[in-house]
This record gives C-alpha cells, structure tokens and sequence, in this order.
C-alpha cells in the first residue's frame, strides 16, 4: 500500500493508514468486480478503535443496501428502511444470510428476532432449498466452536490455553479422527463474570498433573 504514487509522498503511520484503509479497500478490492455483486460481512477489524460499527454502516452503505438486500428487506417489509449490518439476499433457490458477530454485543434479541423470522420465513417457502449462513465467528454450540477462541458472549471453554500443547488443558484418552463431529467437550460450560476474562488461563488454575507434562493416557 505505502507504495502506491497517491501515498509516497506521506508518512504510513498507523494514523494515516487507519485514515485511507477503508478507500483503498474498496477501490483496489471491490471495484475491479465491477458489475458483479458484493456482498460484505462485518469482522472485529472493523469495529476497532478508532473505528465503529457506525463508521462501517457510513463507508459501505453502496453495498450493505444493495439491490438484491434492499429488495429482499423490503420485501419481508416494506416499512423497513434501515441499512443494517446484518442481512440476506436470496439467488437459485437459495438464502444467503449474513450475521454481525463481530463483537460478543451485537448478537442481540433484535438480531436473533430478525434471524429466527428469517429461518420461519424460509421454512414455509417451497422455493427455498438451501441456506448459506455467514459470520465472522462460529455460533455456540457448534462444529467449529472447538476451533475458535476460548470464549462467546458467555460461552467460555475452560481447557483453552493458546499457550498449551495443542492448545488444551484437559486429558485426551483417545484421538479423535473425524474432526467434522458435533463438539460434545464437557469443558464448555456457561461462566458468569463480573469483568469479561480474555487472558489466557494461569498457571495456577492447570491441574498439578496437567502442569507437570506428565499426561498418563493421554493420546497425544
């Protein structure tokens, strides 16, 4: 990027990088697609400071209200005119939605609502065949849970540790060869927190026998 002529001439800070990121994005990324649709689905890059959702909402609006989401929210109503970050489109008997997870926040009641009306809606349409479901992390409860960070809005696995052997804390009698299965781990639990914990775990939590190296029976 510091190479382009248009930039040569100005320091690359993380100041001016922050300030020309967005632009340079879409004319180097978006725009050489030309006619053909976009479709955009918010990460947690673009909700850091000094960014926000609202600045996102602002720079990307030719795209979060394209035609095909434009017709398809007012469609589902028509007194629904608000650019959102979260939508979906359909194409070939199929319905692409995509969600706004970006921070553990925004998978709020009206999203969820919205969501669920969605899925009701798709339900009792003979039309749609298939559903393609995007975001930026994995949804509780799910196959790809295990692989994600350590915690979601509340859901919290107590054997993660990026700093671990193989990332986990806990025992592994045996090797798990389909790594496609349902995540049934008994380490994800619920936690209730008074300050929201994005440390690793301590040392001092690790059972002693975990702490050691020493893993009797384990499969690794």
């Amino acid at each position: 990027m510091e190479q382009e002529p248009q930039y040569r001439k100005h320091l690359m800070n993380i100041l001016f990088y922050e300030y020309v990121a967005w632009p340079d994005f879409i004319r180097h990324q978006l725009e050489p697609f030309g006619s053909l649709p976009v479709f955009l689905t918010i990460g947690n890059h673009e909700v850091m400071p000094p960014k926000a959702r609202s600045d996102y909402l602002v720079q990307f609006a030719d795209w979060l209200d394209a035609p095909a989401v434009r017709e398809r929210r007012l469609r589902d109503d028509p007194n629904n005119h608000q650019v959102r970050t979260y939508f979906h489109w359909m194409e070939r008997h199929v319905d692409f939605l995509s969600l706004d997870n970006a921070t553990p926040d925004q998978l709020d009641q009206l999203q969820v609502r919205w969501f669920e009306s969605v899925l009701k809606r798709d339900d009792r349409d003979a039309a749609i065949q298939t559903l393609v479901v995007g975001m930026h992390e994995p949804l509780p409860d799910t196959i790809s849970t295990y692989n994600m960070a350590k915690q979601f809005d509340g859901m919290s696995y107590t054997g993660f540790d990026t700093g671990a052997r193989f990332e986990c804390t806990q025992p592994i009698p045996e090797r798990i060869a389909k790594k496609d299965a349902r995540n049934d781990c008994k380490f994800f639990e619920f936690r209730m927190t008074v300050e929201k914990d994005t440390s690793p775990l301590a040392a001092s939590s690790v059972p002693a026998t975990l702490n050691n190296g020493a893993r009797p029976g384990d499969a690794r």
